[in-house]
């Protein structure tokens, strides 16, 4: 559906053109002032839907999903892009010595938050993946362009990687398909900001207090920046009067990190970066890291 509204942006009379579809579980919003009419919002979604037919983790025709049927028994070649958001899962790894894992797909599948399925596992269940830094155990060879699994437990999920890169896609083609200059794009309430407002004004974006995540902590202007927050306030399940998050793992003891969502270490984390493949995993780790909330200025360069 598209929501149309006139704008006057110099001779051109832009056009601010709104799309939302749900692309990899996640709602994407994206605002865009064009004087191109549809195309660009509908060559993004476009861009997004054949990247999700690649990286899903959830869906069993997926281009990752066949790969985590065969890669243990045997090489898989892959296309590059899968190799390329594999090798970047790895690299997250090797910076956080494991507080990001691609490699957990079957313990994420075990716990089972932001399902019907959500509970406890037995600790028989959670023993094979204690310690295991499985993206270790992830083989790639550029020249084949396979990817080969050296542990039986390895099954890789790509989740916010994934996520980040098809926001990246998705600007690149806005950008430079059709000469976007000035856009927004929400994931999950994550956001990329393309240029500033079509009047020259900064976006004015709004960060959720984890306490109170209807309310607003704070806000920042920006322009040309990826913002990324993720709390511990979202999908999670409680047991015995404790909660579980999906967002952040404990790497070492297999399971989400244990906080009570209505307690003071409610938490969420925002990154600021120029990138969001980078930014998205980035405000992710450092979940397991245990800080109280910050804002992190990240000037990465990819």
């Amino acid at each position: 559906m598209f929501l149309l509204c006139q704008s006057l942006t110099g001779c051109n009379k832009e056009v601010q053109r709104e799309k939302t579809e749900e692309v990899l579980g996640t709602i994407i919003t994206v605002k865009v002032y064009t004087d191109k009419g549809d195309a660009p919002l509908e060559a993004a979604f476009e861009r997004a839907k054949e990247l999700e037919m690649l990286l899903s983790a959830n869906n069993a025709d997926s281009e990752l999903s066949q790969m985590n049927q065969k890669a243990y028994s045997e090489e898989v070649k892959v296309s590059d892009e899968l190799f390329f958001v594999v090798k970047k899962g790895i690299y997250y790894g090797e910076l956080t010595n494991g507080a990001i894992d691609i490699s957990i797909g079957k313990l994420i599948d075990l716990w089972g938050i932001g399902t019907e399925l959500a509970r406890v596992p037995k600790e028989t269940e959670l023993a094979p993946y204690i310690g295991q830094n499985g993206y270790k155990n992830i083989e790639l060879n550029k020249e084949k362009r396979t990817i080969h699994f050296l542990d039986k437990n390895v099954q890789v999920n790509l989740g916010a990687i994934a996520k980040g890169y098809i926001a990246d896609e998705m600007k690149k083609v806005l950008v430079e398909e059709y000469g976007v200059q000035h856009a927004m794009l929400s994931l999950g309430g994550n956001i990329i900001v393309i240029g500033d407002k079509a009047d020259g004004s900064k976006w004015n974006v709004g960060i959720a207090d984890p306490l109170d995540p209807q309310s607003v902590k704070a806000s920042l202007s920006i322009t040309d920046k990826t913002i990324v927050t993720s709390g511990n306030y979202e999908r999670y399940f409680e047991q015995d009067e404790r909660s579980c998050f999906k967002v952040f793992y404990d790497s070492e003891l297999t399971r989400p990190v244990d906080i009570n969502v209505n307690d003071e270490g409610s938490k969420n984390r925002t990154t600021i970066s120029p990138n969001r493949i980078f930014s998205y995993k980035e405000t992710n780790s450092e979940g397991t890291w245990g800080s109280h909330t910050k804002f992190w200025l990240l000037q990465y360069v990819d």
